[in-house]
């Protein structure tokens, strides 16, 4: 039974006849309860609850309760070939430029590296490589690069760098600077997924697991975005992404993080509200309505349902039994499974509430959590940046970049400062 959870897909169109056999099933459990009459007029209320459009979430302090639905939108970087830091966007084709000199690189046309005219990135490449040569490092000059331009200009000044000097931008990067800065520095030189990568990767090296990256990331990320990761991890680290995870998990956890892995979550914007209702009766029967906790059920139904239909079954199941899956999920687990089913949830159903969240429990309270800070902020540069600080504004009545650099300082402050000023 665990081998069939872990690698067998799951067919939307065929768990529906499973589905239906849990309704009936209701009258035998529910009535200990006091519950039937909410479960068994499940299916007879379809029309009751009319189907939200499917609409970008923002501005609500508690969109999980509600209908909101959205996914952000990774850009379509392809990748190739890079360094232990991760994988180089694919901007310049890799015989374009020699290794010595970038006089040609002017005669490239704009055209060529998808709108972007390399001759007009040149001088950044000087500026840092100058910024990292000689005694000390020039951090206001690295700054200033960042600052000027964003997520996909970057990946082109680190091709552009690496094809003049035979070295890779990021690797130098991280031998020349040191702490929060570092980091920040590193990572806006990274493309989103290839971030991703090198987080997940720092998140299970060494002696213990931060299960809190994995969650982050894994339960969060679509599944485009989730491909793009597994196929850059493969390549830079001589390991699948599914290996590495079980070499440091075990149990319903590991079973929960390699069932997201397998890339089957619909991509349906238009939830089908009979089977969202049979969900959310298949979802009380496997864990509020028995003794015990189907954790199969949990697992199939969170990482295939896609995130408008995740929204219908919450708004179906709080009807019928005066709470959300978020509290149904406390309930029902513990620990990093708990965490990542809450993840799961929150992500899908509001996913810039879900990013402005976590930079707010970041900088919030007693100390910063710069780890947390930096790896929110640049896995969602060039991805949907703007429209987290939207709901961070709509959400905590406040400007997420005043609050980071109230949070922040120095060189440090400057990138996290100019990645969220600049973000499109």
């Amino acid at each position: 039974m665990q081998q069939q959870y872990i690698s067998t897909p799951v067919v939307y169109q065929n768990t529906i006849p499973q589905i239906q056999s849990v309704v009936p099933q209701a009258q035998s459990v529910v009535p200990q309860v006091n519950l039937a009459p909410q479960i068994q007029s499940v299916v007879p209320q379809v029309q009751e609850i009319p189907v939200t459009p499917y609409v970008p979430p923002l501005g609500s302090r508690l969109p999980i309760e509600k209908n909101y639905t959205g996914t952000g939108v990774a850009p379509d970087f392809s990748t190739m070939k890079g360094t232990p830091y991760g994988k180089i966007s694919q901007v310049v084709p890799v015989n374009v430029l020699p290794t010595t000199g970038l006089a040609s690189a002017s005669a490239l046309t704009s055209a060529a590296v998808g709108g972007l005219d390399p001759s007009a990135y040149l001088h950044h490449v000087e500026i840092l490589r100058k910024a990292c040569q000689g005694l000390g490092t020039d951090e206001d000059a690295i700054c200033q690069v960042i600052a000027s331009t964003n997520n996909q200009e970057r990946a082109l000044i680190r091709r552009l760098y690496n094809q003049k000097y035979n070295e890779d931008l990021v690797s130098r990067l991280g031998s020349e600077l040191s702490g929060d800065f570092k980091e920040a520095a590193m990572g806006s030189f990274m493309t989103p997924s290839e971030y991703d990568a090198y987080c997940l990767n720092g998140a299970m090296k060494g002696l213990g697991t931060r299960e809190g990256i994995l969650n982050e990331i894994i339960g969060s990320r679509t599944t485009p975005e989730l491909q793009k990761i597994k196929q850059i991890y493969a390549s830079n680290y001589n390991e699948t992404l599914e290996n590495a995870i079980i070499g440091d998990t075990s149990g319903d956890y590991q079973r929960l993080l390699l069932s997201l892995l397998q890339n089957q979550r619909s991509m349906n914007p238009t939830p089908d509200t009979l089977a969202c209702q049979q969900d959310a009766a298949a979802l009380y029967q496997a864990g509020e309505g028995k003794m015990g906790t189907d954790e199969a059920t949990y697992g199939r139904i969170f990482t295939t349902r896609s995130p408008a239909e995740l929204a219908l079954i919450n708004q179906y199941y709080k009807q019928n039994t005066g709470k959300g899956l978020l509290t149904a999920i406390d309930s029902e687990f513990s620990g990093d499974t708990k965490d990542l089913l809450n993840t799961i949830v929150r992500a899908n159903i509001y996913p810039q509430g879900f990013y402005a969240k976590n930079i707010y429990d970041s900088i919030k309270g007693a100390g910063t959590n710069d780890s947390k800070l930096i790896r929110n902020i640049c896995a969602r540069d060039g991805v949907d940046l703007p429209l987290i600080r939207q709901a961070y504004q709509n959400d905590y009545n406040s400007d997420m970049l005043t609050d980071i650099q109230g949070d922040t300082s120095g060189h440090y402050r400057q990138i996290l400062s100019a990645l969220v000023a600049n973000a499109r």
